[in-house]
């Protein structure tokens, strides 16, 4: 009967050192799964964040690439008009819009020296410099 008795106590003696060590690796599970539990709870926070921050990007993104749209149309409408003025001027400079009549005679101007033809002969309005 006595070696029952201390074969019962070794048992219920390893019994409780087994569920000491149990309960030490639970709480050291459960810690872990607080840490992980932290991590996530960061882990969501940051990817809330992250999509608030792509949404920003986005538009900026967008409002860059509207203002480079706008800024290629303008540079087309310049060069357009600055095409268009170049075109006229040579036109103008190259005497296009003389006609070579009588209005163009009547426009011409004598230049220094004396009445009897001794100075230049000017054609056109304001075509000269006024270097004498």
């Amino acid at each position: 009967a006595n070696d029952r008795m201390s074969s019962a106590t070794a048992q219920l003696h390893q019994a409780r050192q087994q569920s000491l060590e149990a309960e030490a690796i639970a709480a050291d599970v459960a810690s872990d799964l607080r840490q992980q539990r932290e991590t996530i709870s960061r882990a969501r926070a940051n990817v809330g964040e992250i999509g608030s921050n792509y949404g920003m990007a986005k538009r900026i993104i967008e409002m860059m690439q509207r203002r480079q749209d706008w800024n290629r149309i303008a540079v087309r409408v310049i060069a357009c008009f600055m095409f268009v003025v170049l075109a006229v001027a040579a036109y103008f400079m190259l005497g296009g819009g003389s006609g070579g009549g009588a209005a163009a005679a009547a426009s011409d101007v004598q230049v220094g020296g004396a009445p009897s033809g001794g100075g230049r002969l000017l054609r056109g309005h304001m075509r000269a410099s006024w270097h004498i």
